[in-house]
């Protein structure tokens, strides 16, 4: 999901979320464009308040192999995905966590970006 009023149409800003069933790691996150100065700036403002604000309580800030910066949620674990003919009770599982993290992580930061947007014109 793009965040609106962010460079390159939205996409200097955007909300990711993972779940792969050949990787037992699930999560979702906000990633930023480095070649966008204003969303970088809005990004790192974000960063710094991870600790300070109780809406940001459990979010966490890492980077990806390539270093790209990513604020959210994310988890590992043995997750037995599909099974031949149906679901498993682990991926059930698997996914309302992401669907609750993601949508907590979206209403979270969201209204927030769009203030610091708008502040950094």
């Amino acid at each position: 999901m793009t965040v609106r009023n962010a460079g390159h149409g939205g996409w200097a800003l955007r909300f990711h979320g993972f779940l792969q069933r050949n990787s037992p790691a699930i999560g979702c996150y906000l990633s930023v464009r480095k070649d966008y100065a204003r969303e970088v700036r809005v990004f790192e403002g974000l960063k710094n308040l991870l600790d300070e604000l109780p809406e940001f309580e459990a979010m966490e800030f890492w980077e990806n192999a390539t270093g790209l910066p990513r604020i959210g949620f994310h988890r590992g674990g043995s997750l037995a995905f599909l099974s031949q003919d149906e679901e498993s009770k682990e991926f059930s599982q698997a996914v309302i966590w992401m669907r609750e993290h993601l949508n907590r992580l979206v209403s979270t930061l969201h209204p927030r970006l769009q203030s610091m947007l708008a502040d950094d014109r």
